[in-house]
């Protein structure tokens, strides 16, 4: 069998991202300017992403959501992007999960508060694993499903895409050490890859370089180290390690690459919401197309830039042509 696509399994949101004046103290008040809703997470980004890049790559998401309202623009958005939505399972005594992310205006950082709702009802009972033809299965995010991470449930589910031949893949989100720890113990070793920011990657291994903003000077060297500590931690074939200035990626025989995010002016950058998401869509595109891993580190970067020059978490994405034309005309920092 030739296999080809994307199996994404895991978590699913609806966004509300809220531009603010500025983030009060306790007790005070912010003036919500703009609201804007989307899907996301980083099981379901990565779906659209993908879809966007290139229509023709058949990509299906299995996830939980509720009977509600955010359930419907959940399915209706996954209609509209050509996701394969059959094995997400509606749950009536929960809502959908959802995240206000509160964007101070003029800052493209964003401070999230989640409701897991739906994601806590997520089992692997419905996983079509043996069933399907992709050929990259890709999971996110450990730490957000309670009866997923209090079994062997990620670790079965990677272990019978391994067991068919399918590349398995990790993202995370920002949870605290201990709480990341717990979520991804055992998990390594049925890995062929990770793809993570610097700021969870340095909670798994302890190595602390967090990237605030692009005009910081970076310790790439930390970065890579990271990168290595995680391949020792059993990952099968390579790891990534994304900043806001650029990326870092080791592969099983230690090779290392860099690759400088792109030049896009601060004044251009809408939300950062998805970027992340966007990045490891653009790393496992390459991944599915063949492309060398620095060539997929651009596409990773490119697709990010893009990203970040959109509202929503998901949407107003294109295809990979333009994506890397885009970022090509603009550039890449240079990172030593």
């Amino acid at each position: 069998m030739t296999r080809f696509g994307l199996l994404s399994f895991g978590t699913i949101t609806v966004d509300y991202a809220k531009i603010i004046d500025q983030y009060p103290d306790l007790e005070g008040i912010a003036i919500i300017q703009a609201i804007s809703q989307s899907c996301g997470g980083p099981a379901l980004n990565i779906c659209f992403d993908i879809r966007q890049l290139d229509p023709g790559i058949p990509v299906e998401l299995v996830s939980a959501i509720g009977v509600d309202e955010a359930g419907d623009f959940v399915l209706a958005q996954c209609e509209e992007f050509g996701v394969i939505s059959k094995n997400i399972k509606r749950y009536s005594g929960s809502k959908t999960g959802f995240t206000d992310a509160m964007l101070v205006e003029g800052d493209a950082r964003r401070t999230f508060f989640f409701h897991r709702g739906s994601c806590d009802d997520l089992t692997s009972e419905f996983l079509p694993i043996e069933t399907s033809n992709a050929s990259i299965f890709h999971i996110g995010a450990p730490g957000l499903h309670q009866k997923l991470d209090s079994n062997s449930g990620w670790f079965d589910a990677l272990r019978r895409a391994r067991q068919q031949g399918m590349h398995t893949n990790m993202e995370l989100v920002q949870l605290n050490e201990s709480e990341l720890k717990n979520a991804t113990k055992n998990l390594f070793p049925e890995l062929d890859s990770v793809i993570i920011n610097e700021v969870e990657a340095g909670r798994l291994t302890g190595i602390d370089e967090t990237v605030v903003s692009i005009e910081q000077a970076v310790d790439w060297t930390k970065i890579e180290t990271m990168g290595v500590r995680l391949l020792e931690f059993g990952v099968r074939k390579f790891v990534v390690v994304h900043t806001p200035a650029g990326a870092v990626c080791v592969d099983r025989e230690m090779n290392i690459f860099r690759q400088g995010s792109v030049l896009v002016g601060r004044n251009e950058i809408k939300s950062t919401s998805g970027a992340g998401d966007a990045f490891a869509a653009g790393m496992l595109y390459g991944v599915m197309t063949n492309l060398s891993l620095p060539k997929s580190l651009e596409m990773a970067v490119s697709n990010a830039a893009w990203n970040i020059q959109q509202v929503g978490t998901s949407v107003g994405m294109v295809g990979a042509e333009e994506v890397l034309l885009n970022a090509r005309h603009r550039g890449f920092r240079q990172i030593l």
